[in-house]
């Protein structure tokens, strides 16, 4: 046998590779993406059993029969609040925003990033803020939605500093935070 024989082979081996490796991705993106919907189903139960959603304020028509604001309404309040340094306030505006980027099987991750408050929320994982729990909870939750979205938006949102916050939080004394973190991830 010659090498002009085996190159129609190796061709042929490369190609079912390839589409070995296609496969292989579009499973882990569909169990990626059931994990999510059934994130985004358990939040969405939770609400309806719950009638004190914590919204901070006025809500307009929303999606499965629960109401939220625009993200353009929850921008003032959430510098409001950031500048009054009240953090409980601040702590409510961003489980709205966590909760409209949660309960859809669409989440309008490109509108959220339209805003700039990603790169404000991705602050509150900076050790500075480790005594504010719930604010630091949140700020994973929705960068873990907005990471779990498609790869366009990833790619605007992603920058060095974030992954060592990531990494940071990965070594955090409080086990629900690394739990968090690890499950999110």
């Amino acid at each position: 046998m010659n090498q002009s024989d085996d190159a129609p082979q190796d061709f042929d081996i490369i190609q079912t590779r390839n589409k070995r490796d296609q496969y292989t991705i579009e499973i882990r993106k569909h169990k990626v993406e059931g994990m999510l919907k059934a994130k985004r189903l358990k939040l969405a139960q939770d609400l309806g059993n719950n009638n004190n959603n914590n919204l901070p304020m006025k809500l307009t028509t929303g999606v499965d029969g629960h109401s939220l604001p625009s993200f353009s309404e929850l921008t003032k309040p959430f510098f409001d609040s950031l500048d009054a340094k009240d953090v409980e306030k601040l702590s409510e505006v961003v489980r709205t925003i966590r909760h409209k980027l949660s309960i859809n099987d669409d989440p309008p991750i490109d509108e959220f990033i339209e805003t700039g408050l990603f790169t404000h929320i991705i602050k509150f994982l900076e050790p500075g803020y480790q005594s504010f729990t719930d604010l630091q909870y949140e700020s994973l939750w929705i960068a873990s939605n907005c990471f779990a979205g498609p790869m366009e938006f990833t790619v605007k949102i992603i920058s060095t500093s974030l992954l060592e916050t990531l990494v940071k939080l990965i070594w955090d004394s409080r086990q629900n935070m690394v739990e968090l973190v690890n499950n999110a991830f």
